[in-house]
C-alpha cells in the first residue's frame, strides 16, 4: 500500500504546506501532519477528498507509487510550475464541471419523463 508515500509525494510535488492539506481535508494541521508522515491514515471521506482534489483515483492513491509518475490509467502526475505547484482553482473547476454535467444529464432525463407524463394526460 502506497497511501503514506503518495500523500507525502503529492504534498511535496504540489509544494503544499501541512496547513494547506488541513484546509483541503477540513482537519486540524496536526491531523494533516499525521497523514503526511504516515502515523495515521485518512478516513474514507478524506480519502475521497484527496482523490478528487488531486485528480487521481482512490485506487491509485492506495495501490500505485505515484512518485514514479504513472497511475493505473497511465496518466502522469505533474507539477504545475507556473504557480508553485498549486492548481487549486483548476481542480475545483474540473470537479464542479463534472458535477454540473451529471446534474444536467439528470435534469434532462427528468424533463423527458415529465413530458411523457404530460403527453399521457393530454
Amino acid at each position: 500500500m502506497f497511501l503514506k508515500e503518495n500523500i507525502a509525494y503529492i504534498v511535496e510535488n504540489r509544494r503544499l504546506k501541512q496547513k494547506d492539506l488541513a484546509e483541503i481535508l477540513n482537519v486540524s494541521v496536526a491531523v494533516a501532519g499525521t497523514y503526511i508522515n504516515g502515523r495515521s491514515f485518512p478516513k474514507y471521506d478524506s480519502l475521497l477528498l484527496l482523490s478528487d482534489y488531486f485528480g487521481v483515483t482512490c485506487d491509485d492513491l492506495l495501490r500505485v507509487d505515484l512518485s514514479k509518475g504513472e497511475t493505473q490509467k497511465n496518466t502522469k502526475i505533474t507539477q504545475n510550475n507556473n504557480n508553485g505547484g498549486h492548481n487549486i482553482a483548476g481542480n475545483h473547476i474540473a470537479i464542479a464541471d463534472e458535477q454540473i454535467n451529471k446534474l444536467l444529464a439528470i435534469i434532462e432525463e427528468k424533463d423527458k419523463q415529465i413530458n411523457k407524463l404530460i403527453d399521457k394526460l393530454n
